[in-house]
């Protein structure tokens, strides 16, 4: 999904970010930091837009880059399909939404068209009026389907997130006056192979299309109108075996817009209009701040940086699992969590049986008969000595097992010898 968009409020986040680069909210972002409620550190980096990407270079010097190829061949793909008046969009649409589509009227809502209308905008304001006029096309789409554009390019939507208005991009909606429906579109370049499609890459989709239906509900609702004329299908369109020829598959997003509205809620009653200010301060580093970005790794500068970038998020509690993979930052923790000897290196299964104890090293010292210094600690602290105490039996029997062996191999030898 080729998703951008900017920050709604037009807060001031340079306390914490300070002069590191922002980078956009897109939907896909958006459903990854759901989909871990439990890090603080991912929960206050995306409210203040912080570039994931540069952060976690900066911090490992990995430049973690999409191969040149990928990238071009999703921009290839991108221009087939969007060529010729989006007609093989439009084909897809009649035939897999069945949607009954008369007369096809289009519109784009890009950054560059608007500039085009309105020189000399800042690029908030250029949002802005991205996202008006993505409002006004949706109501109609919603009030007055029969004489409305059915097939929007680049729409800018909003979406209310943790007591704070983000704007996001989405490929194309489309509507039909038929049934007075609006669906969503998105292309993506991995291809479908024989009938199948990667299930991790769809799932990843199809979560960040989720967020998008909630974020057009929303709006919705605000008009007066029926949330759930924004339909829970979509439409994928992905290239066919290793060329560019189209296809579409219809998912179903249900399961996943019931699972991401939860999650909202609860962000919800975490976050308040304050954002990030409440978010440091419950971690006891007020006026911590990123480092602007260094330009070249391996210097000086750069070292100086990382210490800064780590000195402000490690103060940021993390929740290290295996959902931590697709993160951004995930290297970057795991090697803190390394460096630290975390429990969390070594899986999610015994992380959660270590309970109050977070450091391997403390864990081996309880195991040991070290005193509890917390109740936390002293939950565990006997678990641990059992553990311990059943491990060296079971190493005292494995080693016992070989000399009964080898006693035995003996006695057959003498045996053997006296007949």
């Amino acid at each position: 999904m080729t998703t951008s968009g900017s920050s709604g409020t037009g807060a001031d986040s340079s306390g914490f970010r300070g002069e590191f680069p922002s980078a956009t909210p897109t939907t896909r972002r958006i459903a990854e930091g759901l989909s871990l409620p439990a890090c603080e550190r991912r929960r206050v980096l995306d409210s203040e837009g912080i570039d994931l990407r540069k952060l976690s270079r900066l911090l490992t010097q990995d430049n973690g880059q999409q191969s040149p190829f990928l990238i071009r061949r999703t921009q290839q793909f991108e221009r087939r399909v969007l060529s010729n008046g989006m007609a093989d969009v439009i084909d897809l649409a009649r035939r897999e939404l069945d949607l009954r589509i008369e007369e096809v009227k289009q519109s784009v809502i890009d950054a560059a068209s608007i500039r085009d209308a309105v020189p000399g905008l800042t690029p908030d304001q250029v949002d802005r009026q991205r996202a008006d006029r993505t409002a006004a096309y949706l109501r109609d789409m919603l009030t007055q389907p029969s004489v409305a554009v059915n097939l929007l390019q680049k729409p800018l939507i909003r979406l209310r997130l943790g007591g704070r208005e983000v704007l996001v991009e989405q490929d194309l909606m489309v509507c039909a006056a038929a049934n007075e429906t609006v669906h969503l579109v998105d292309i993506e370049s991995f291809a479908e192979i024989d009938g199948y499609l990667d299930p991790e890459q769809v799932g990843q989709t199809m979560a960040a299309c989720a967020v998008a239906v909630i974020s057009l509900r929303q709006m919705a609702t605000t008009m007066g109108v029926d949330p759930k004329r924004i339909s829970d299908r979509m439409l994928l369109v992905t290239p066919s075996q290793t060329g560019f020829t189209p296809v579409g598959r219809l998912l179903n997003l249900s399961h996943h817009i019931a699972r991401l509205e939860v999650l909202i809620d609860n962000l919800d009653r975490l976050c308040d209009a304050n954002g990030l200010a409440d978010e440091l301060g419950a971690t006891g580093a007020p006026g911590a701040n990123l480092p602007a970005m260094p330009l070249t790794p391996g210097t000086d500068d750069w070292a100086a940086a990382e210490r800064r970038a780590w000195e402000a998020i490690s103060p940021l509690a993390t929740h290290l699992t295996e959902a931590c993979m697709s993160c951004p930052m995930f290297r970057a923790c795991r090697r803190e969590a390394q460096t630290t000897r975390s429990v969390t290196v070594l899986g999610t299964g015994a992380a959660q049986e270590a309970g109050g104890v977070f450091s391997v090293t403390r864990s081996i010292e309880l195991a040991n008969g070290a005193t509890p210094a917390s109740p936390a600690e002293a939950g565990i602290a006997a678990a641990l000595v059992r553990a311990r105490l059943a491990t060296e039996a079971a190493m005292r029997t494995v080693a016992v097992a070989p000399a009964n062996e080898a006693e035995s191999e003996d006695v057959e030898d003498e045996g053997g010898a006296v007949s």
